[in-house]
């Protein structure tokens, strides 16, 4: 799948989550974690840390992504036991879209700056979901593995 096409699935489950609160599917805080965790989730960080890792490859987009990504953290409104740790990730966002901002990045500075964020992400998720699961009242939330 392209990477825009996973932004522009992502930007929809981002809309989807908001419309469930004007229809009363949930809280109105919980539609709006799951519509920022689900424009995080699927903005394609893994794969474009891959390709900087792997290729030695920035992606044009690369700053953008990071800036929207730190967006999305920053105005999400994470239940308070998060909110430390979407702070901290939206800092690793920041600091992603600080190594990009050049003409010509530094290749290893870039490469340390999106690693990080990539892996603050996915622990931020892992414990998003977990939160969320247990908001919903599923089975088997603590048995969650890392992608």
């Amino acid at each position: 799948m392209r990477f825009g096409t996973v932004l522009a699935l992502a930007f929809g489950a981002f809309a989807a989550a908001f419309a469930l609160t004007a229809c009363g599917g949930s809280s109105s805080n919980d539609s709006g974690v799951i519509a920022g965790i689900s424009y995080i989730d699927g903005a394609g960080l893994h794969e474009m840390n891959e390709t900087i890792v792997n290729t030695g490859k920035i992606p044009a987009d690369a700053q953008t992504v990071a800036i929207r990504l730190q967006t999305v953290t920053l105005l999400t409104d994470w239940p308070g036991e998060l909110d430390k740790q979407a702070k901290a990730l939206a800092a690793l966002f920041g600091e992603m879209a600080k190594e990009l901002d050049s003409a010509s990045p530094d290749l290893k500075r870039v490469e340390t700056a999106v690693t990080n964020a990539h892996d603050g992400w996915h622990d931020f998720s892992h414990d998003v979901w977990l939160y969320l699961a247990g908001q919903a009242k599923v089975g088997g939330a603590e048995s969650h593995e890392h992608q």
